[in-house]
């Protein structure tokens, strides 16, 4: 397969055509993450899963405290001397407090109708891993 550019929300692909479906850090991008879900849930067929790999709200205390530090004054210094374009790590920082808790990731991947929807925070719970599938390959 080639790569292929398309909308989130209207994936170019038959019903059933993929063993998984996946994105990464990309979620809270879209313009109606539900929609995204469905669509993400619509083209795997069964029993495989969809997955989301995305930032999530940092914790409260000492690791979200200092998780904050990094992404508004390190991420963006370092970032952006390596990369040459500290407007993308500035973005990060800008945008944190828009990051979705893991409940809000599960709610929304309940109402697009993932079944079976399972979460794994990561990286001392800044990160998280969402999968979820559904009986006949279509959202609930």
């Amino acid at each position: 397969m080639s790569d292929r550019k398309c909308g989130h929300l209207n994936l170019p692909f038959e019903d059933g055509g993929f063993d998984t479906s996946t994105i990464a850090f990309g979620l809270r991008n879209l313009a109606d993450p539900v929609r995204g879900l469905r669509e993400m849930l619509r083209v795997v067929k069964p029993p495989g899963r969809a997955v989301v790999l995305e930032f999530v709200r940092p914790p409260k205390g000492p690791i979200g405290s200092a998780y904050r530090v990094y992404l508004k004054t390190l991420l963006p210094a370092i970032g952006g001397v390596v990369s040459g374009q500290p407007s993308a790590y500035r973005y990060l920082s800008d945008t944190i407090d828009s990051y979705r808790s893991a409940d809000e990731l599960r709610a929304l991947a309940e109402v697009a109708g993932w079944k079976d929807v399972r979460y794994v925070g990561m990286a001392a719970g800044t990160v998280g891993v969402l999968s979820g599938g559904s009986v006949d390959g279509r959202p609930g």
